[in-house]
């Protein structure tokens, strides 16, 4: 949830408004919800725009740079995964 919350304060996630742990490990998370007209899109929505292979690696290190800005928290391995979503800012740049 760190990562997370990292993630938000930076406009790369949406916000996290509640969570709440269940008996058994599971967990109930509810989040900001995202929309495209607030600058939002998947991962894969950005691909389908990004037509060459230039734009397309540029998405990819956006990515894997988020990524290693989370590594760089120290976090517990779990807690660091590969985004799924891309703010706006990062889509823009990364198809430019």
């Amino acid at each position: 949830m760190q990562i997370h919350q990292h993630a938000a304060a930076n406009n790369l996630a949406p916000k996290l408004l509640a969570c709440e742990h269940l008996p058994g490990g599971g967990s109930v998370v509810v989040m900001q919800l995202l929309e495209e007209g607030q600058g939002w899109h998947t991962l894969s929505s950005v691909w389908q725009v990004c037509p060459t292979a230039d734009q397309q690696t540029n998405l990819l290190q956006a990515v894997l740079s988020m990524q290693q800005a989370f590594h760089a928290l120290h976090l517990p391995p779990a807690e660091v995964a590969a985004p799924t979503l891309a703010s706006s800012a990062a889509s823009a740049s990364a198809c430019a």
